[in-house]
């Protein structure tokens, strides 16, 4: 499994995440991208994506950003990799209905 542009900047932001999660931080889109060197807007739809897939959750207000879902260790990054490229369960071409569910069991 050969991991895309976009698997990338997403491990890279969930080590982010990992590695300010120590101090109990919550990180805001806009840092995550300066930090990965992803594009904003970008990081924004990575980061839906990774919440779609249970990796992380965000936090809403002022003290409001993103933050691991569950510990690192409990993170595979083939999981990662094939759920941001389109391959996880229920999610194809960025589909998590259940059309995607249906095209997910076509491929």
């Amino acid at each position: 499994m050969a991991a895309t542009r976009t698997s990338d900047y997403a491990v890279r932001a969930l080590v982010a995440l990992a590695l300010d999660g120590e101090s109990g931080g919550v990180k805001r889109a806009a840092a995550l991208a300066q930090i990965s060197g992803t594009p904003g807007k970008f990081m924004e739809q990575v980061l839906r994506w990774l919440r779609q897939g249970g990796f992380v959750v965000s936090r809403r207000g002022s003290g409001g950003g993103y933050e691991l879902a569950r510990p690192p260790e409990k993170i595979r990054m083939s999981e990662v990799v094939a759920w941001v490229d389109g391959e996880g369960p229920g999610r194809v071409d960025g589909r998590t209905d259940a059309v995607g569910e249906v095209w997910g069991k076509l491929r």
